[in-house]
């Protein structure tokens, strides 16, 4: 666990937008968790990652995000999003959420850093 710590310090993986869909999306004492997968264009998964914005920051996320589609954070949504890579040694690898804006067109796909590329930025040198 604590090399995989310090890996998850590393510049090329901190800090990224990474686009993928929300899936089992819930929201519990004000933390929000959910799954965040890339999709093949069937619609089968790539990759999934397990995804949370803490209290502190989902409300005012939240809030920005209806302000600009109208429509909650939930299940089904395409989204492009802030995160920090985390690793805790109970739970596991996830990726904590900072910023996030909604998908609407395919050309806001183009030149995306997938939940695939993160794996590979992650652990491309140890597979």
């Amino acid at each position: 666990c604590d090399a995989v710590q310090q890996l998850l310090k590393s510049p090329t993986v901190t800090d990224k937008w990474v686009v993928g869909e929300l899936i089992d999306f819930s929201v519990r004492n004000g933390h929000c968790y959910a799954d965040l997968v890339e999709k093949d264009d069937e619609g089968k998964a790539l990759a999934k990652i397990p995804f949370r914005v803490w209290n502190y920051k989902y409300e005012s996320l939240n809030k920005k995000f209806y302000a600009a589609t109208n429509q909650q954070l939930g299940a089904g949504l395409k989204v492009r999003v802030r995160v920090k890579p985390s690793m805790h040694k109970l739970y596991g690898l996830s990726v904590i959420a900072d910023s996030l804006s909604a998908i609407k067109y395919a050309k806001d796909l183009k030149d995306r850093y997938t939940v695939l590329w993160m794996y590979y930025d992650l652990f491309g040198s140890l597979i």
